[in-house]
């Protein structure tokens, strides 16, 4: 008998489970003997045994049992009865007999299909019995799992074949196989023509030559080749064809891969068009609308007519709350269905969580197309449509082109939406939800405090890439192999110089810019890191929001859009809270938080301080990762009582869930002292200063 290598069992993976074993007819010592005898061997078991019929009736209504001994010598229980209970509940148990006198039941084991028949008093030999019976238990297991997830796989390869957008065809010989309704459609051809047609017959007859130099290429490995195809109607069209060798139904066979000129260009325009739609509502999103907008811009700009118009569902938080988010989406998408009918012909996006921009045209009054567009909304019957038990409250606000000269698409957005938010919260209870920009009533107030020059290079970087993204490396003192770093902004004034944000915050701040430049880096950082994740580096980016990014309730869909648009996981992410923002705990950051994590980014608090112990509130934010103020490692390795009080504060933090990061280091002393108190993760100038590429830096 060929003997089944360790490394085979080694590899079954059976959740460290202990072996589940019945025994039956045995005494009450004869179990715990072969239960010691099992563990003594380095085998993990639970132990049932029982010697009567309704004992076994008993456990087998608790779980079907896998591995079974019957004493066929039990005078309370007959192995027959045994047996035939045991079937009933599990049919491909494995049952060993034993017996005080094995020859007299081997044509009985035989006939009833038991798995080995001992000599009661052998534990030695009933041990290995039992490891064989419990390993091919877990092959068994395997191999169905196996055939589980090929049949799995074989149902999702034809679904592809029949989805895919790409001609493909399988062939064996040069017959085809089985081949999809595009790859039959870019010949002219039917599934029954498929049968009788060669591979040789859809090439060009000046190219079969190739053709037939490209299949014996192709039986080694993956071939790729432009030739000319033939369609049925005797047109002839240049192809991209690769073939890749493998296997269908247990056969060899070539996958074919037809592209053309006409379908590439398809395909690139339907990716162009997943990421520029919302995914909800299929409307333009965010990014797409504001770059639709600057082209208008600088293609002869707005007509005489234009009017930008927001529409806000005022209530959208508060119902999603009570009623549920899936009535919430419900809610989104037959708005948007309205607002699609309604402005048809005109450039309609989803700019934010529950905000709608569009602009439109029209001669009428901006009031007028404001309270016609309000009463189509009250007209659609969303609240029976939706099930919502209270109705969406709309608020709307508009600008018009005369008013948008000289102002950037950012600028001209954010006075509609000031006159959309006045709508909400100034207007008279008494009239409609309506409001439009006007210069004098809703122009921002002239504060003393903001510099209009670094206010306009702040929108000039926005719309034109004028910031600067630098990264410092977070080190793990644990062995982390992933690369993690914290993502900087710099702002490059008129002579190519980098503006830390001290010098530009405060009119940032004043002026409402933070949220946009928030938005600017999170889309400026996903693009960088899915660029390094594709080639393999496993990179984390650590990203600031501000507290107006924070509490800016389009922000989440804002991370949703760019890590599709630049086919990036949640995963990658940490975003960082300050713990003052933490601390006064605003109705919407939770929103936000809860929302961040169901896309798998992870949560970090900056500026923790000596002498804090509210553990409470970062576990109520889902706060994975800590960053300690710069002030409590200053002069470290000399003050004795601050190392105290350090170690003390991670090791709360790290008994309350959460990792440690130790920042402002700037010598090889602190860094031996934090590596001391099991400081997770360390940051500074020590070990390098933030800069605009990044380099590897070793976990030490």
């Amino acid at each position: 008998m060929v003997a089944i290598p360790d490394s085979v069992f080694q590899s079954l993976d059976n959740g460290d489970s202990p072996l589940e074993l019945l025994m039956i007819g045995s005494s009450a010592e004869d179990a715990s003997r072969c239960a010691n005898a099992l563990r003594n061997s380095g085998q993990p078991v639970r132990m049932e045994s029982t010697e009567t019929r309704e004992g076994l009736l008993r456990l087998l209504e608790t779980e079907p049992a896998d591995l079974v001994t019957i004493n066929a010598d039990s005078a309370t229980l007959p192995p027959d009865i045994a047996i035939e209970m045991i079937r009933e509940e599990n049919p491909a148990a494995s049952i060993i007999l034993l017996s005080e006198n094995p020859p007299a039941w081997a044509e009985y084991a035989r006939e009833n299909g038991v798995r080995d028949l001992l000599h009661s008093i052998s534990i030695g030999r009933l041990v290995f019995a039992i490891q064989r019976e419990y390993h091919t238990l877990l092959l068994r297991q395997e191999l169905a799992h196996t055939r589980h997830r090929l049949a799995n796989a074989e149902l999702r390869f034809q679904k592809l074949l029949k989805s895919s957008r790409d001609a493909i065809a399988y062939i064996h010989q040069g017959l085809h196989i089985q081949s999809n309704a595009v790859y039959r459609e870019l010949f002219g051809l039917s599934a029954e023509d498929m049968e009788s047609i060669t591979m040789m017959d859809l090439v060009a007859p000046e190219d079969r030559n190739t053709f037939k130099r490209l299949l014996r290429q192709a039986g080694e490995k993956e071939v790729r080749k432009k030739l000319r195809c033939r369609h049925r109607d005797g047109g002839e069209f240049e192809a991209d064809i690769e073939l890749h060798p493998l296997e269908v139904n247990d056969e060899p066979c070539l996958q074919v891969l037809i592209r053309t000129d006409s379908t590439n260009g398809e395909l690139q325009a339907r990716i162009r068009q997943l990421i520029d739609r919302d995914p909800h509502t299929q409307l333009f999103n965010r990014h797409a609308f504001v770059g639709a907008l600057e082209r208008i811009q600088t293609t002869g700009g707005f007509r005489d007519n234009a009017m930008l118009m927001e529409i806000s569902i005022d209530n959208f938080a508060e119902l999603c709350d009570r009623e549920g988010i899936d009535k919430g989406d419900r809610l989104l998408k037959k708005t948007a269905e309205i607002l699609r009918s309604h402005f048809s012909d005109d450039l309609l996006s989803r700019f934010g969580d529950h905000e709608f921009l569009v602009l439109t045209h029209s001669r009428k009054s901006p009031d007028e197309v404001a309270e016609r567009c309000l009463d189509t909304l009250h007209q659609g019957s969303i609240q029976e449509a939706c099930e919502l038990a209270e109705p969406p409250e709309f608020s709307l606000g508009a600008i018009t082109s005369s008013q948008a000269s000289n102002l950037s698409a950012l600028e001209l957005i954010r006075r509609c939406r000031r006159a959309a938010r006045y709508a909400r919260t100034e207007r008279d209870p008494a009239s409609e939800p309506i409001s439009v920009f006007n210069d004098i009533d809703l122009e921002e107030p002239v504060v003393p405090e903001v510099d209009t020059e670094i206010v306009g290079l702040i929108d000039g970087a926005l719309e034109h890439d004028g910031f600067r993204l630098l990264y410092q490396p977070i080190v793990s003192l644990e062995g982390d192999t992933r690369e993690n770093y914290s993502v900087f902004v710099r702002l490059i004034d008129e002579n190519d110089v980098e503006r830390e944000p001290a010098w530009f915050y405060q009119h940032a701040n004043r002026s409402e810019r933070l949220s946009e430049i928030d938005r600017w880096v999170i889309r400026r950082a996903i693009s960088e890191l899915s660029r390094h994740r594709s080639i393999g580096r496993k990179i984390n980016f650590h990203i600031t929001l501000s507290h107006d990014g924070a509490l800016d309730d389009s922000m989440l869909l804002w991370v949703c859009d760019c890590l599709r648009e630049f086919k990036a996981k949640g995963a990658w992410l940490y975003f960082q809270f300050d713990l003052e923002l933490l601390q006064q705990r605003p109705p919407g950051l939770m929103r936000l938080i809860e929302g961040l994590k169901k896309i798998n980014c992870q949560i970090s608090c900056n500026g923790i301080k000596d002498g804090f112990t509210n553990y409470d509130l970062l576990q109520h934010y889902h706060v994975e990762l800590v960053r300690l103020s710069p002030e409590l490692t200053r002069d470290l390795p000399s003050d004795v009582k601050r190392q105290e009080r350090l170690a003390e504060l991670n090791a709360g933090l790290q008994q309350a869930g959460m990792k440690t990061a130790a920042t402002g280091i700037e010598d090889a002393n602190t860094l031996a002292t934090l590596w001391s108190m099991n400081i997770n993760y360390i940051q500074g100038y020590f070990l390098q200063e933030p800069a605009p590429q990044i380099d590897v830096v070793g976990n030490e």
